[in-house]
């Protein structure tokens, strides 16, 4: 689901990961994840960080990801603006 900007993306699932699933997106953008609770930092396995932004499809019926969502993790994700912080920079 989307609330504020942001993308939240759960598998509550025991054991089976979700590789390649497509979410849509509420904007035609790249996204970058921010927040993987299976993240090594929170004492989690690792499995699916990435620090390269998520490319936008079209799914057909809007925009979309695909990702790698792993079982019991949460995913936080927003739009990626690579430049976003020079130009708030930029403006002071």
């Amino acid at each position: 689901f989307a609330r504020a900007g942001l993308l939240f993306a759960v598998n509550l699932h025991p054991h089976r990961s979700r590789p390649g699933i497509r979410v849509p997106v509420p904007q035609r953008c790249d996204w970058k994840l921010h927040l993987n609770t299976d993240s090594v930092a929170f004492e989690g396995h690792g499995r699916g960080e990435a620090d390269a932004p998520f490319p936008w499809t079209d799914l057909g019926d809007g925009p979309g990801i695909a990702l790698y969502l792993p079982s019991r993790c949460g995913l936080v994700l927003a739009p990626h603006r690579p430049n976003a912080s020079a130009t708030s920079r930029s403006r002071r």
